[in-house]
């Protein structure tokens, strides 16, 4: 997986756009909030990256499997902030269905 982020900055709001394996997007993060810093770990740091998991190999070869069966793996993010995490799960895993919530 390759990871590759652009950055430009306006005033209030700072774009990045982000490659993971063959998806692309850009994000506007407000500047001054925790958009940023949030964005930083989970894009660049990958704090949510399954290869730091010992298990990590079993987890994707069930999401492979899951998928070739035709099922649709479910990601349920509680807590999902901006959603920047549900972001991350939905291109590292583009035939699970995610579901975020956050509570405010």
């Amino acid at each position: 997986m390759t990871l590759t982020i652009l950055e430009a900055e306006t005033q209030m709001i700072q774009t990045r756009t982000v490659t993971l394996g063959d998806q692309t997007t850009t994000i506007g993060l407000r500047s001054g909030s925790t958009d940023v810093p949030l964005f930083e770990q989970i894009f660049t740091a990958q704090v949510f990256s399954l290869a730091r998991l010992k298990r990590a190999a079993e987890l994707n070869k069930f999401y492979n499997f899951a998928v070739q069966m035709g099922w649709t793996p479910l990601i349920i993010d509680l807590g999902a902030n901006i959603g920047l995490s549900a972001l991350y799960f939905s291109m590292v895993w583009p035939k699970a269905k995610v579901l975020a919530i956050e509570p405010e």
